[in-house]
């Protein structure tokens, strides 16, 4: 780890006697080691979360797995506000090539006249629709749906509640679909899977603040869930520039003497360059003084992985660390 991070992070203890006590010798080593770290950790109490981060690192790239080309289509939709956005889909899907975002009931209805059978069409309306998602995933996690398609293959589909309101309503939904022409046995093993993804998905959606979409091509980011700073402070901006972002987040919330390097680290191009040898990228930044005392948030972390096998959209997560080390002591 020495000389990967402007902090190296190892802890040194050393002891030196005559005689033939090396236990002795040993034990006050090893007492001076972890004086040593303790001393690290009381002046850059950043690092104390490195193994939870690790953990951490691990999920985000286990999220990745989720968009590979078991499925048709992934998305989210922010059903209060009625907008999608896709995160990942096959070339091969009867929809490929439709807008990455828009209207989310718009492309429920749009989908079942131009691609489901008609003895099917309905029924996969309904249950795609606002309202029955609205009703019945107050009550249920997640609602799938098979059905077919004109062309004759079977789909699955899957919504799964991701936020929700005071009184239980949905607010946010996942949506996946995948093609299902292939035994019972299959089926249930590929739904399984799915299970155990949305399970992730959901996980990391409670320990992150803010979990974002980055598409190289247009350099625009979208928002998945944005809890960076509170509502009435502007943090993260939905489908703006992601370098103008992170300059936007960096002058108004970043300790001054910060700014420069931070954005530096998080320019797209060091990003990609990053990704290339490693599967997490991650950007710690210290949060200005006035701010801590108003919000509550000390440190942030800002940890990127590529989503998908053409690399060509990124993953960005955001927490703060304090939390973590907290919630480490607890566990």
């Amino acid at each position: 780890m020495i000389g990967q991070d402007d902090v190296p992070r190892a802890a040194v203890g050393f002891a030196w006697n005559y005689g033939n006590d090396i236990v002795r010798v040993m034990s006050e080593a090893e007492t001076r080691m972890y004086e040593d770290k303790q001393a690290f950790y009381e002046k850059h109490p950043e690092y104390k979360h490195s193994v939870v981060e690790q953990t951490y690192h691990d999920e985000m790239s286990s999220l990745i797995s989720v968009l590979t080309d078991s499925y048709e289509v992934l998305l989210i939709a922010d059903i209060d506000k009625d907008t999608y956005h896709i995160i990942k889909q096959n070339k091969t899907s009867v929809n490929a090539g439709e807008a990455v975002s828009g209207v989310y009931s718009r492309r429920n209805d749009h989908f079942c006249d131009d691609a489901v059978s008609d003895d099917f069409r309905e029924l996969r309306r309904k249950v795609g629709s606002i309202s029955n998602l609205k009703k019945q995933l107050r009550r249920e996690n997640h609602i799938i749906c098979d059905y077919r398609l004109k062309n004759g293959q079977w789909r699955e589909s899957a919504f799964w509640k991701t936020g929700s309101d005071s009184k239980g309503f949905p607010t946010k939904i996942i949506y996946y679909s995948q093609n299902i022409d292939q035994s019972m046995t299959e089926r249930l093993r590929a739904r399984r899977k799915a299970e155990k993804d949305m399970e992730l998905m959901a996980r990391l959606n409670e320990a992150y603040r803010s979990i974002s979409v980055i598409d190289i091509k247009t350099e625009q980011m979208h928002l998945y869930k944005n809890l960076t700073l509170p509502d009435r402070m502007l943090g993260l901006v939905d489908d703006a520039p992601y370098e103008d972002n992170l300059e936007r987040f960096a002058r108004k919330f970043i300790v001054e003497k910060d700014v420069d390097a931070f954005l530096e680290k998080t320019r797209l191009l060091t990003v990609r360059k990053e990704l290339q040898h490693k599967k997490a990228y991650s950007v710690f930044c210290v949060i200005r003084p006035e701010v801590q005392a108003e919000a509550g948030v000390k440190y942030e972390k800002f940890s990127f992985c590529f989503s998908g096998r053409d690399n060509q959209t990124i993953v960005l997560a955001t927490r703060n660390i304090t939390e973590v080390v907290e919630w480490g002591r607890r566990s």
